[in-house]
């Protein structure tokens, strides 16, 4: 009905294609649904930009991984690919934890995007469980690098 109505294209807030990353955000969905979503808007001819987040609650050196396997299992045509920000107001900065990590301040000059030349080179805010903030941010710049590589890094 979207592609019959004039939809060109759908931007899908993916986040993470690690299922625990999403069960800890309370996101409410399955990487599988993520999947048939976007290949479902495809096989009508909708472009599908997927919107994912890294150096998140819960990422692990298996997120990179499986952030990347959601990827070729998906084929979206376009990621934009953004640093997790825990901002003020938000249940993960006000509890971080319940979400096992912690929040590195302050927040005020953070860049989240890898596309604002007029910022500073997007880094992690948090330590999760599992990794410290540069680890995080390791894993940030090289799954920007993977898409780059593929050519389907949405700069915008």
């Amino acid at each position: 009905m979207m592609e019959e109505s004039g939809c060109e294209e759908l931007s899908f807030g993916i986040e993470s294609g690690d299922q625990s990353v999403l069960d800890l955000m309370n996101k409410g969905v399955k990487v599988a649904d993520n999947i048939k979503a976007i290949q479902n808007a495809k096989e009508v001819g909708i472009l599908t930009r997927a919107l994912m987040m890294m150096g998140t609650p819960g990422e692990t050196k298996e997120t990179l991984h499986r952030n990347m396997s959601f990827v070729e299992q998906a084929q979206p045509d376009m990621v934009s690919l953004k640093m997790f920000v825990p901002y003020p107001g938000t249940n993960i900065y006000h509890n971080p934890e319940k979400y096992k990590c912690k929040i590195h301040l302050p927040l005020a000059e953070v860049n989240n995007s890898a596309y604002r030349p007029d910022r500073s080179e997007p880094k992690a805010n948090i330590d999760s469980e599992e990794l410290y903030q540069e680890e995080l941010t390791w894993q940030f710049h090289h799954m920007k690098s993977y898409l780059e590589t593929k050519g389907i890094e949405n700069r915008g």
